[in-house]
């Protein structure tokens, strides 16, 4: 067992690059090699929506889209001889879990830490079934197919051994087929199969994702001349919103091209050094374990123009079990409805009630003079956060403002992110230049990237928040990176 090779593989989500294989002689599995005779002119993958979602027909939770997904290669022998070659495409027999509660990273650090003992083998060596007959272990609806020039061939099925660098941890399987190649020949492959969305769920938060692996390609000789990788969000994702009840922000790498729900990256001359990803990340902000006590809340915040907004976010970041992220404009509105909640009242601004906890609601908008007060306190803030809301849009930043004020992990792959759209990226670097700084709670010279930031809910000057930021530093090197290739 010793001898079975990783093959580069997706996580949960099976997308990834056909690959050359090598086949063990005894038949029992397969690794991945290079083949210097044939090269991928181009590539073609969208992955759409199948209608239907997973789990529904065997009495699982069925609330995850299915998805289809065709993928196209063209392959060219640069030689005057005969190829004949293994091919495999590698990808996650266990996907669509809607009960997972623990990523691939975590899980990984938990198996690795499950056997210290240094005379026995890494976790990921550890595998019985590696190279065995894999037909077992495929979802019904896989429906897996390859075709050759429009022809449908046999595949088979591999189990082989999970990668700790690609993160392969639940179900490796491998799909392999013969090819044939005639001196200077083009051959037309295309593979097809369904799937559904990998998801993380944690209280109140859930991440939807989508891995592509192009890494695979370079097995092939030369760079992937043309490659366009297409995904449409299926209707039942939402979109990037901040919202009383809800905030989602779209995640990615890549720099793909975005036209709604149409999400396209395209390559030329493509030597693959990294994958692709796209993540649907949600948060509910009204969660059923965390009702808020009004009399609570209002005696613990500082009734004052500077203070009120960073504490009442100190406030409920310690009230709330699942510690939702709330945006400026959602504290706002929470400070809103505050008084009236305290007085049994339905909040007049349409908050969801279901924010605090009280024994029932009457339709009275009379206060006590001390209430009153402290409306006009807020009243005072809220104008203050329309001028910064004007500000940041005239800048055209209020468009990030999903992103920047839920997201917590950063790192430099999100760098060109934006890299299809130079206008739009000029502006999203000008915000990630400031994060590091605003982070550690420095003030901001820069009125528009100052109101932007007062916008996300954690920055107040003079307060640093736990964020993995990426360094001013290094956003600074990769634009002159830029500047200079152009």
């Amino acid at each position: 067992m010793r001898f079975c090779i990783p093959v580069l593989m997706l996580t949960l989500f099976c997308l990834a690059d056909s690959a050359v294989m090598f086949e063990f002689p005894d038949g029992r599995t397969v690794g991945m090699t290079s083949n210097g005779d044939i090269s991928m002119a181009a590539e073609s993958v969208s992955i759409v929506p199948a209608g239907g979602m997973f789990g529904g027909d065997d009495g699982g939770w069925g609330w995850l889209p299915l998805m289809e997904v065709r993928c196209v290669f063209e392959l060219v022998n640069n030689t005057d001889e005969e190829q004949y070659i293994t091919v495999g495409f590698p990808f996650d027999a266990k996907y669509g879990d809607s009960y997972s509660v623990m990523g691939d990273s975590m899980l990984i650090e938990m198996l690795a830490s499950a056997s210290p003992d240094e005379n026995r083998p890494p976790w990921q060596d550890l595998n019985p079934s590696c190279g065995t007959d894999a037909l077992e272990d495929l979802p019904e609806d896989l429906d897996f197919r390859t075709f050759i020039n429009g022809d449908e061939i046999p595949v088979y099925y591999r189990r082989c051994a999970s990668c700790l660098e690609e993160e392969l941890v639940w179900l490796p399987v491998v799909a392999v087929w013969k090819m044939k190649f005639e001196p200077y020949e083009t051959v037309i492959l295309e593979n097809t199969y369904n799937t559904s969305w990998d998801y993380l769920g944690t209280g109140s938060g859930s991440d939807l994702k989508v891995n592509y692996i192009l890494t695979s390609g370079s097995t092939w000789s030369g760079p992937i001349g043309d490659a366009v990788i297409t995904l449409e969000v299926p209707g039942e994702l939402p979109m990037p919103v901040l919202s009383d009840s809800v905030s989602v922000y779209w995640d990615w790498t890549g720099g793909p091209a975005i036209d709604g729900r149409t999400i396209t990256w395209h390559y030329t001359d493509l030597e693959p050094s990294e994958n692709l990803s796209f993540s649907v990340i949600t948060e509910v902000k009204c969660y059923d374990d965390d009702n808020l006590s009004a009399p609570s809340m209002f005696s613990a915040l500082v009734w004052t123009e500077d203070e009120l907004l960073v504490s009442t976010a100190e406030y409920l970041r310690g009230a709330t079990t699942w510690r939702p992220h709330f945006d400026t404009v959602l504290l706002t509105r929470i400070l809103e409805a505050l008084p009236y909640a305290l007085n049994n009242h339905t909040p007049p601004n349409a908050l969801n009630p279901d924010y605090f906890c009280t024994a029932g609601f009457d339709h009275g908008l009379d206060l006590p003079a001390e209430h009153e007060a402290a409306l006009e306190v807020v009243e005072t803030v809220r104008a203050q956060v329309e001028r910064d809301i004007a500000l940041a849009e005239d800048a055209g930043y209020l468009e990030f403002l999903p992103l920047f004020s839920g997201k917590r992990y950063w790192n430099e792959q999100i760098l060109n992110r934006y890299s299809a759209y130079p206008v739009k990226q000029s502006r999203f670097l000008d915000l990630l230049e400031h994060l590091e700084p605003a982070c550690e709670g420095e003030s901001i010279e820069d009125p528009a990237i100052r109101a932007f930031y007062g916008l996300t809910g954690w920055y107040f000057p003079g307060f640093s928040v736990w964020m993995q930021p990426i360094p001013a530093d290094s956003v600074t090197r990769y634009r002159e990176t830029q500047e200079n290739t152009f």
